[in-house]
């Protein structure tokens, strides 16, 4: 009796499924344009035209002291808070001064074009706001130049601006146009520590972000499209898989079915050599079986891997998109922050 071959069933193996994966849009919000136009603030100047006083023979005398309390005096007055003698202010308003007899002019910007921002930065002052009170004339004593001052409303503004809390003075009697005169600068200021400057580090972490944002941004849809790209491909090749083993599942079935077929002969003939046809050709239908499953197998062992990777890039994509995301939460928090700061500072600098 020849070998009977048993009948046996090959189960389809499992197929790995891909994770989903998403992207999202993200535009600038509005306020950056705020945050844009902060930056580029300058500081103020105000500089009412130069008084021109009497011209007569100089009898008064000036001083600085002086013309210091007769102006917070007047502050004093008209409800407003006096100002802070400043060195530094006083250095920048005798500059002033002398430049004025040297090169004789009598205006707020001399003739090199250097006017009262250029002075109060050349002696290292840092200002929000900076004003300027200019006097040329023989008057009798401080109080009679500080008036001259408040009876002109340019000036009278200068020294009762609420906005000032700081300020240099200079006079000095000297030649100007041929004639021995006295000349009188007040420079007010509101200097920068006044008021909360908006915090250089949220503006350069702002910047930052936008940066980080924007190239993330712009890799997003080439990944996005690549990876859907690979999950059809994967998706194609796994149904090849899953008809491979269909085919070698189906060639072992006829296979088994052909053994089985030359057991009945054999067993009802008794003849091996009548049963052969059928056992050959069902150990060739299993070996095309076998093939077809090494084959599957194969294909199946190189799609996991491959099928792996990509989960994982869709992982990754994903923590990028969720990183994205914490990133614009981010940037918005600290652009709020920052433009809170803007405001604080925009309104003590009012």
């Amino acid at each position: 009796m020849g070998l009977r071959f048993r009948i046996g069933l090959y189960i389809l193996a499992g197929v790995l499924v891909i994770g989903a994966w998403e992207y999202i849009q993200w535009r600038s919000p509005d306020v950056l344009r705020e945050l844009q136009e902060t930056l580029e603030y300058k500081g103020e100047v105000i500089t009412p035209p130069p008084l021109r006083g009497e011209l007569t023979e100089p009898g008064g005398t000036l001083t600085v002291t002086g013309v210091f309390a007769e102006t917070n005096r007047q502050r004093q007055e008209n409800n407003q808070a006096t100002l802070d003698a400043n060195e530094t202010l006083n250095q920048a308003a005798r500059a002033k001064l002398q430049d004025m007899f040297a090169q004789q002019y009598f205006e707020h910007e001399g003739p090199d074009g250097k006017g009262p921002a250029d002075w109060v930065e050349g002696v290292g002052y840092q200002y929000i706001r900076v004003g300027e009170n200019l006097a040329l004339g023989n008057f009798k004593d401080d109080a009679d130049l500080v008036q001259a001052w408040m009876d002109s409303p340019g000036h009278r503004a200068n020294i009762l601006h609420p906005g000032f809390t700081e300020i240099g003075i200079a006079v000095g009697l000297d030649t100007f146009e041929d004639r021995r005169t006295w000349l009188a600068v007040q420079t007010f200021a509101l200097p920068a520590s006044a008021c909360p400057a908006p915090d250089a580090p949220l503006a350069a972490t702002i910047e930052s972000l936008k940066e980080s944002i924007t190239t993330s941004e712009a890799a997003l849809p080439a990944r996005s499209q690549d990876l859907t790209a690979q999950a059809s491909t994967l998706a194609s090749r796994r149904q090849e898989i899953e008809q491979t083993f269909i085919q070698a599942q189906e060639s072992t079935a006829a296979g088994n079915a052909e053994i089985a077929e030359g057991n009945r002969i054999y067993e009802e003939t008794g003849s091996s050599q009548q049963a052969q046809p059928q056992w050959d050709n069902g150990k060739e239908l299993q070996a095309q079986g076998e093939a077809l499953l090494r084959e599957a197998r194969a294909q199946e062992k190189t799609y996991t891997s491959d099928a792996q990777k990509l989960e994982a890039a869709q992982l990754q994509f994903n923590a990028d998109v969720t990183a994205l995301k914490m990133d614009q939460a981010r940037l918005q928090s600290t652009i709020t922050t920052y433009n809170q700061q803007v405001r604080a500072f925009n309104d003590c600098a009012q």
